[in-house]
């Protein structure tokens, strides 16, 4: 399975070039098609509640799925879940895609478990909902963009066990380094977040 990290690598930065000339909210040619969908209420630590929505794909002729690739909503997901390429290299090997608008995740909370507990949730409900019974117990590839990268790092942190994975896009975490999942991080030339405490070009000298 690591072997697709690689193979959705080589399709997905391609695109991440071009992204910003494609209009926000407009998908040109592009396959959108979801199965199934599971709506969930998540009350979360803190008292956050999210009303979150897993849309599901499964590749045609897919007897058994193998994993899912899980991705919230930003700017580059969008695209992403939905390209054709991403869509044919995820079918080579049984996985399926799980996109969560509105999604699972909420940056306010910081317990990596309550959300992958909440994830699990909605997983159940397709595995139901679908048929596919594996859906609750396949491993899981997160993707995620600018906030959502926060989403890749505490389920990849909570439960390294259940991934694949992780793929972080736009200007990832230079501290986040698990060492139990392989990881894919995209960084651009300047930190997004904390620019103004940490220079990017000696953070990658050290």
């Amino acid at each position: 399975m690591r072997l697709l990290l690689v193979l959705l690598a080589l399709l997905v930065l391609p695109r991440l070039v071009t992204a910003s000339e494609v209009p926000s909210g407009h998908v040109e040619n592009r396959n959108v098609e979801f199965q199934f969908l599971q709506r969930e209420s998540l009350l979360l630590p803190g008292g956050v509640r999210r009303e979150a929505a897993a849309h599901l794909w499964i590749p045609r002729d897919c007897r058994r799925l193998r994993g899912v690739l899980v991705a919230g909503r930003n700017l580059t997901e969008h695209t992403l879940v939905s390209d054709p390429a991403v869509r044919e290299a995820c079918a080579s090997q049984d996985l399926g895609i799980v996109w969560c608008v509105p999604s699972f995740f909420d940056h306010r909370v910081e317990d990596g478990a309550a959300l992958a507990a909440g994830l699990q949730r909605l997983l159940d409900g397709l595995a139901e909902r679908s048929g596919y019974a594996e859906l609750s117990t396949v491993p899981w590839l997160p993707v995620g963009e600018s906030m959502h990268l926060l989403m890749v790092e505490r389920l990849v942190n909570a439960r390294p066990e259940r991934c694949i994975a992780g793929i972080l896009l736009k200007d990832a975490h230079l501290g986040f380094a698990p060492t139990e999942v392989p990881v894919l991080m995209v960084h651009g030339a300047a930190q997004e977040w904390d620019q103004d405490k940490r220079d990017l070009d000696s953070a990658w000298l050290k």
